[in-house]
């Protein structure tokens, strides 16, 4: 075999090499890709114990809705202390336990799960509660938490699957945020005298937006209502 011959069979090798080496990388690239993909789309939006088949208790309170005759507490209001958000929710419990609901001291009467519809105000863009878009969002339940004279827990200890998770979705854009009310106080339930007798005092956990999980040391990002 003469150089030339030498030359091209060298030539030959190294495009055969090169070649195979580019086909690797792009079965490496794709398989990156697919499991971006995979694993993205796992990220669940609704948490355990969320809506089902048209009621909004999930597991705690399946005969939960937002019908206005079991109104519990209606009308609080509360945000942050930096003023970001603000957020307005109303309060129904479940017929099924026998409550008179028209009697107006069903506030402090009242014992069992509760869900919510409200309003979420984002007046500004805040890093530490997973960047969510201003704007106004519609709240609604996802599942029940727990009410007793004014006071409102998880129907599980901590971050439980019965615990008050709502979704908000933005009025304009679509935007969807999916939150859990942690431990709250409604300050002065019974009605009587009070500077701020409809406040919500309580934490906001951001989990979601736009069906991504909101990170932070502890796993989702928070604000104190007041």
């Amino acid at each position: 075999m003469n150089r030339h011959e030498n030359t091209i069979t060298y030539k030959k090798e190294t495009f055969r090499l090169l070649k195979s080496l580019m086909l690797v990388v792009a079965v490496v690239l794709v398989g990156a890709c697919e499991n971006k993909k995979k694993n993205s789309n796992t990220v669940p939006l609704l948490p355990p114990g969320g809506y089902y088949g048209g009621n909004y208790g999930g597991a705690l309170c399946p005969s939960c809705n937002m019908n206005a005759a079991w109104t519990i507490f209606a009308g609080t209001d509360s945000q942050n202390a930096s003023g970001a958000v603000s957020l307005g929710l109303d309060f129904y419990g479940d017929p099924n336990l026998g409550y008179p609901f028209s009697d107006p001291r069903i506030p402090m009467m009242y014992s069992g799960p509760v869900v919510v519809r409200g309003l979420l105000t984002v007046n500004r863009v805040d890093p530490l509660i997973c960047s969510i878009p201003i704007g106004q969002y519609q709240v609604i339940s996802l599942s029940a938490g727990q009410w007793q004279g004014g006071v409102v827990t998880s129907g599980q200890s901590g971050y439980g699957p019965t615990a008050l998770y709502m979704q908000a979705q933005n009025l304009q854009y679509g935007n969807i945020v999916v939150m859990q009310l942690a431990k709250a106080v409604i300050y002065n339930p019974n009605g009587t005298s009070s500077l701020y007798p409809n406040k919500l005092g309580g934490t906001l956990v951001f989990t979601h937006r736009d069906n991504m999980p909101c990170y932070s040391y502890s796993g989702a990002t928070y604000t104190e209502l007041y």
